[in-house]
């Protein structure tokens, strides 16, 4: 049977009102226990909650509206689904390289012999490196240690730091260790928000949700080439050399940078 069996399938009425309050005992959660009691009874059968006598009608209509009325979900679930957003990050690093590499090989040395070639694949490729040796595996024990969503801030965090760093470095290696750094943020942060969508959205429009993180990972390639061409004709200053390379890596922050610049520099994103 591919449809996963539920957990609470086979246990007593008695048995699950049991373990309800035993739960609520542990977490501290005794003045929640009328509600636990409920949600514990529907979760066991959610399609016969017609005939769960402890729900009230109130609890019925909204059951009822969840299936006749597949978005008319509570504002707490589509907030929390604006963690689908964390994926625009994972879109833009992929579509700001592309235009960085027309840079930053010849500004740090490596666009001249052939082998160089593998030096500028192995710098585009660190973050992905870096999910695959290191970042995924951390995605259990952070999301054990400290929840999905604190799981989420941090990772997107430390994608918004690195791609700072990376906009401060001088040598493919340094850049090569900041970009590696920003699997850690990619890594398990693409495993966690999917699940966390899942698990926060109704059974009738859970597919739908989900795949928001292939739609905002779309958005971020599109608006990460939107980046590339808009920094592209950044003219040099003094003491800084490939300034349209700083700003296309500092991707994450543009938003922010951009509220403190000039009319004019913001004119570049029009």
């Amino acid at each position: 049977n591919a449809k996963l069996a539920n957990p609470l399938h086979g246990i007593s009425r008695e048995q699950l009102l049991r373990d309800v309050e035993r739960f609520a005992e542990e977490k501290n959660l005794k003045h929640l226990l009328p509600e636990l009691r409920k949600g514990a009874l529907v979760a066991q059968d959610p399609r016969s909650f017609e005939s769960i006598d402890i729900l009230e009608e109130e609890d019925k209509y909204h059951l009822r509206r969840e299936t006749t009325h597949r978005y008319s979900q509570t504002f707490t679930l589509y907030h929390a689904l604006m963690g689908s957003l964390a994926a625009a990050v994972q879109g833009m690093d992929e579509a700001v390289i592309n235009g960085a590499q027309i840079i930053y090989p010849k500004q740090f040395g490596i666009g001249s012999k052939k082998h160089d070639t593998w030096l500028v694949g192995l710098v585009n490729s660190a973050p992905y490196m870096c999910c695959a040796f290191v970042g995924c595996w951390l995605t259990e024990p952070l999301n054990n240690a400290l929840g999905r969503k604190k799981t989420i801030f941090i990772t997107c965090l430390i994608s918004f730091l690195t791609c700072i760093w990376s906009a401060f470095t001088n040598t493919w290696w340094h850049l090569f260790i900041a970009r590696f750094f920003l699997g850690f943020g990619i890594g398990p942060k693409s495993a966690t928000v999917p699940v966390y969508s899942a698990e926060i959205a109704h059974e009738i429009n859970r597919g739908a949700l989900v795949m928001m993180w292939q739609m905002w990972t779309a958005f971020g390639i599109m608006f990460g080439d939107l980046i590339d061409v808009a920094f592209f004709f950044i003219p040099d200053k003094p003491n800084i050399r490939a300034l349209a390379l700083r700003y296309k890596l500092k991707d994450t922050d543009v938003a922010i940078d951009l509220a403190f610049k000039s009319h004019e520099r913001t004119q570049l994103l029009a």
